[in-house]
C-alpha cells in the first residue's frame, strides 16, 4: 500500500509533463518529432533546476546543524 501511495504523484507528474510537451509541440509544428523532443528536454531541464536547488539547500542546512 505504501508503494502505491508513492507512485500516484509520480504518475500525475509524468502525465502533466506529457500533456504539456504534446501541447507545446502541436502548437508550434504538428508533425515534428524533433520539436517534441526539444520541448520535452527543455521542460525537464527547467523542472530539474529547482529540484537540485532545493536538495542542495536541504543538504546545506542538515550539515550546518551538525
Amino acid at each position: 500500500m505504501n508503494k502505491f501511495i508513492n507512485i500516484i504523484p509520480i504518475v500525475f507528474i509524468l502525465l502533466g509533463l506529457g500533456c504539456l510537451t504534446i501541447t507545446s509541440s502541436v502548437f508550434h509544428s504538428p508533425n515534428s518529432l524533433h520539436h517534441y523532443l526539444e520541448s520535452f528536454i527543455g521542460i525537464c531541464i527547467f523542472m530539474i533546476i529547482p529540484v537540485i536547488f532545493v536538495l542542495g539547500m536541504v543538504i546545506f542546512v542538515r550539515r550546518k546543524k551538525r
